[in-house]
């Protein structure tokens, strides 16, 4: 079995991007046979790369050659034939600010497979196959355009997500959000809305119940004196503003017939 990772008779080029030529860096060190180069593949994507993948990756280097290998633009597109039900829409997309990669399979319902291994398993060919033709009236930019945006939608979750925070932790973190904005106020909720040790929630409670004794300024006071008594390491979540759609670009994509 290979991997295909874009047919060599590739039918339709990158939708309305230009090409570039991609950093083929790690094929070389995989065509080197550097072996550790998996190790950083696998924390870079989370996909856990096993040995097929490896052998399929040397094979279709040494197949096609580096020179013609950059020659592939990004974006480009074609078709192959699958089995009855793993029909769908396959894509590889990159986050151009923090180089992730997103593996992507649609099925023919629209559902959306996102693990890596489980999304690349419909697209992967028999050594001797070839693309299929493209279906005249295809265009791939609605399911880019789907894909993209589930990708985004993910994202905005992780920024959103809150660990679940046990009491009075949570309170705190509720009053923060009632008081008006503030460099103060974000202080105190960038560290209050990660989980706090027993030890650390044991000293909250005996403050939150003081909390009356104080006015809002006063006790905000109290819980910076709190934060530095109880530091603890702060978790940075990206920010909504930080990524677009735009900024994920597609590497490739494969429609299953």
């Amino acid at each position: 079995m290979m991997l295909s990772i874009v047919p060599v008779g590739l039918d339709a080029s990158v939708l309305g991007e230009k090409p570039n030529p991609q950093d083929f860096n790690t094929i070389r060190r995989i065509a080197r046979e550097e072996i550790e180069v998996i190790d950083e593949l696998e924390k870079e994507s989370e996909l856990i790369v096993g040995e097929f993948i490896l052998q399929d990756l040397m094979e279709f280097l040494r197949r096609l050659g580096e020179e013609r290998m950059q020659q592939i633009p990004l974006g480009v597109g074609t078709a192959k034939r699958g089995k009855e039900g793993e029909k769908g829409f396959f894509a590889a997309f990159r986050n151009k600010k923090t180089k992730q990669h997103f593996w992507l399979f649609e099925t023919a319902d629209k559902k959306i497979i996102r693990t890596k291994l489980d999304a690349i398993k419909f697209i992967r060919s028999r050594e001797n196959e070839s693309p299929v033709q493209l279906p005249e009236d295809f265009d791939p930019r609605p399911y880019l355009e789907r894909l993209r945006k589930d990708i985004l939608v993910r994202h905005r979750q992780l920024v959103h997500y809150r660990p679940s925070l046990k009491p009075p932790q949570n309170q705190v973190v509720n009053w923060l959000y009632a008081q008006p904005t503030s460099a103060k106020r974000n202080k105190l909720l960038s560290y209050f809305e990660q989980p706090l040790t027993d030890m650390a929630l044991s000293d909250l409670r005996r403050l939150w119940r003081e909390k009356s004794r104080w006015k809002v300024e006063e006790f905000m006071d109290r819980l910076i004196e709190f934060m530095k008594q109880h530091p603890h390491p702060s978790v940075e979540r990206p920010s909504v503003e930080e990524v677009k759609e735009e900024d994920f670009e597609c590497i490739a994509w494969m429609l299953v017939v």
